[in-house]
């Protein structure tokens, strides 16, 4: 699962997949693609990836061994 926040206006999903087709061998290819306008970050500007998880757990069906 892969989190992006686009920097270029427009950019959708496919854009993001055939970039990692391009670049990425086929095992470290993200199997799911969510596009946001920001991650979520602690008072002090960390990454919370707790919660990216338990997002991805409540809409996706996903665990941390996929």
């Amino acid at each position: 699962m892969a989190y992006v926040v686009p920097r270029v206006a427009g950019l959708g999903e496919d854009d993001i997949r055939r970039h990692c087709e391009d670049h990425l061998t086929n095992y470290k290819r993200p199997r799911h693609y969510v596009l946001v306008e920001e991650l979520p970050k602690s008072p002090v500007g960390k990454l919370l990836r707790r919660a990216l998880r338990e997002e991805a757990r409540q809409h996706f069906g996903v665990d941390k061994r996929q």
